[in-house]
């Protein structure tokens, strides 16, 4: 089902209406008023997770002259009120960290600011040795910062030039100590409660890198559970990567239960059998929105807003599950009378069984 986004909604507001809109949302944001805040623990009937995760991607767009536009930094707002409120175990972003050419050499310390660091300000480590040079681009306290490790992958955008991913890979953790982009094609992060996350460079594996990487961190997985973290999600038109996730997947008869993904730039949900992941969650709209491009296999679910994925390990024994919950969040800053909700709940147990969809108003 594809639902009609706030900035769809927005253009469909005759001219005359528009000003008296945005008059209002700055009159509003004076007074520092905002659209209702849901419980965003509504898709968890259990008890505290055992383990949770935020994820978001498509987060690179150059900052604008007037911040309040940005939309990157309303979704790590949203983001880092809900780990106040439950804690997550690592933040993930899925690619497209830098538009349009990726990381440059000559503009990294400004792309880091305003990219990394004043979007992602309350997780954020300052134990990089160049530190300094961003450190005034998070306005949080140090002591109301919750660093957890940043794991990032690398999109099709940040391929564009040659020197983005390896500046990527190396350069950003000078700044950010707690920035973690393995510089394999894929590899595997271990981070408790049976949770093996595979990071894979999806765009090298799309434009015909090999594959046995992916084979081997597949097996290297301690799981039971494992979710894959990539920038493409199962299309239809990203052949190289298809084939090789579902080549790797097949040989070594490893099952994925949940697979991460941006490049659509849109909250998206889709179901798949074996060798394809259960159960794929998109967050691809952490600076861009727009509708379906490129088409997703088994597609269930598309909203085409601003957001987040988060994902809880909730329950126990044979009746534990991954939980994703989406996120709807303000488009920007002047956006004063959307509420942040969510937007649907789905889960998928070790079997890969899906169940779930989306939450009616």
């Amino acid at each position: 089902m594809r639902r009609l986004s706030r900035s769809e909604q927005k253009r469909s507001v005759p001219k005359r209406w528009r000003a008296a809109l945005v008059a209002s949302a700055l009159a509003c944001g004076a007074a520092g008023c905002r659209g209702e805040v849901e419980d965003l623990s509504v898709c968890l009937p259990g008890a505290k997770p055992a383990l949770s995760l935020l994820a978001v991607g498509d987060t690179g767009d150059r900052p604008e002259w007037l911040s309040v536009l940005d939309q990157n930094l309303v979704v790590g707002r949203v983001m880092a009120q809900e780990q106040r409120r439950r804690p997550a175990a690592a933040l993930l972003l899925l690619g497209d960290n830098f538009y349009s050419e990726g990381l440059l050499a000559n503009e990294a310390v400004q792309r880091v600011r305003g990219n990394v660091v004043k979007p992602f300000c309350s997780f954020v480590a300052s134990g990089g040795p160049r530190w300094e040079e961003v450190a005034d681009a998070c306005a949080v306290p140090p002591a109301d910062r919750t660093p957890i490790p940043i794991i990032a992958v690398l999109g099709n955008h940040d391929h564009n030039t040659a020197e983005s991913p390896h500046l990527q890979r190396t350069l950003v953790r000078e700044f950010v100590s707690n920035w973690d982009m393995p510089p394999e094609i894929a590899a595997v992060r271990e981070i408790g409660h049976g949770v093996s996350l595979i990071v894979v460079d999806s765009e090298a594996l799309d434009r015909g890198a090999d594959p046995a990487p992916l084979s081997n961190a597949l097996l290297a997985a301690k799981g039971p559970w494992r979710i894959v973290v990539g920038h493409h999600p199962i299309g239809l038109a990203d052949v190289g990567f298809r084939r090789a996730f579902a080549n790797a997947v097949a040989a070594t008869g490893v099952p994925v239960q949940l697979l991460l993904a941006g490049h659509e730039h849109n909250l998206q949900i889709a179901v798949a059998e074996f060798p394809f992941p259960a159960l794929t969650a998109i967050a691809g709209s952490g600076s861009r929105i727009r509708g379906e491009r490129y088409g997703v296999l088994g597609s269930q679910f598309v909203a085409v807003d601003a957001g987040f994925a988060r994902i809880d390990l909730d329950g126990d024994g044979p009746a534990q599950r991954l939980v994703v919950s989406l996120i709807e969040t303000p488009d920007d800053g002047l956006d004063f009378w959307s509420p942040t909700r969510v937007l649907g709940c789905w889960s998928v147990g070790v079997d890969g069984r899906v169940s779930g969809g989306e939450r009616r108003p």
